[in-house]
């Protein structure tokens, strides 16, 4: 914590967050809307007073997996260094960053206060990035698995596969024909053609 002494305001709002963290650490249930307000409360303050430990000591009481999400939150709003141990693995926040990545954060910061329903949950849920499913591969990896089937399933045939295809699907036997066609046009080798030389003129 930074040797700054606290205003009456700032001791009040520290208090309240310890208080918000014993009631994360106890209470299961209350863990949603405690994280909540005090995700919206930590950022000016910490701003405000250097003191990274409250996030610090956060951090040890959630579970892994919003431990993680709320370092990353951290990371992003507070300019603190993310201090790692030999595996690369978080383990507190420690000094504070040059003054330019200060100056970025607040910006962050102030951004994202001045939104009251902004919160640590709803951060989290705009952030996380959708996995992509590639349906071909998956598609391609069920086929091979069917006719190979397996030790309690016999494997089906190609006339049972594209059987199932179709009935689960509006394919028509012109889509069927233009797949067919395009395989034949990817394996088909190609032919490499001679470069002709123009022949030299007679002297």
């Amino acid at each position: 914590m930074s040797n700054a002494v606290l205003n009456a305001a700032q001791m009040a709002t520290q208090a309240a967050l310890n208080v918000l963290i014993d009631q994360i650490a106890t209470s299961e249930k209350q863990t949603r809307a405690d994280l909540k307000e005090f995700s919206r409360t930590v950022l000016p303050y910490v701003m405000d007073t250097h003191d990274i430990e409250v996030v610090n000591r956060l951090v040890g009481i959630l579970t892994v997996n919003n431990a993680a999400k709320f370092i990353d939150y951290a990371n992003h709003f507070l300019p603190w260094v993310s201090e790692k141990d030999e595996n690369k693995k978080h383990v507190r926040f420690g000094k504070r960053q040059a003054s330019h990545i200060v100056v970025k954060a607040q910006k962050k910061q102030t951004e994202f206060l001045l939104v009251a329903d902004n919160n640590f949950w709803t951060w989290a849920q705009a952030g996380a990035t959708p996995k992509v499913k590639d349906f071909a591969e998956l598609l391609k990896k069920l086929v091979e698995k069917s006719a190979k089937g397996d030790d309690n399933t016999a494997p089906l045939t190609h006339e049972q596969i594209l059987a199932a295809v179709f009935s689960g699907s509006n394919f028509s036997i012109d889509d069927m024909l233009k797949a067919v066609e395009d395989q034949k046009t990817k394996a088909a080798p190609k032919v490499a053609v001679a470069e002709v030389q123009p022949m030299a003129e007679a002297a």
